[in-house]
């Protein structure tokens, strides 16, 4: 259900009066407040808070059993799939 948890927290946040913008960011001086990021269409924002959101995606082989037993033992991100294999 990401995609619809993501609609509603930018619901929720264009609700309060957040400004988005949406642009390549090339440069990120983030040694001080307010934060100082430089988008490729040459924009200079300026913000307290930010989110960065990278859009990772899984990096597979190509394998033709990696399709066969995703998800059952292969996986591809530790951060959703770790807790399975601590210890």
């Amino acid at each position: 259900q990401g995609p619809w948890l993501m609609e509603q927290m930018r619901a929720q946040a264009a609700h309060v009066g957040t400004q988005f913008a949406e642009d390549v960011i090339v440069k990120a001086e983030l040694d001080q407040r307010p934060f100082r990021l430089t988008g490729d269409s040459g924009t200079i924002y300026t913000c307290d808070a930010l989110v960065i959101a990278t859009g990772a995606q899984a990096r597979w082989l190509g394998i033709d059993s990696e399709q066969t037993y995703r998800g059952h033992g292969v996986s591809a991100c530790a951060t959703c799939d770790g807790f399975f294999y601590r210890g």
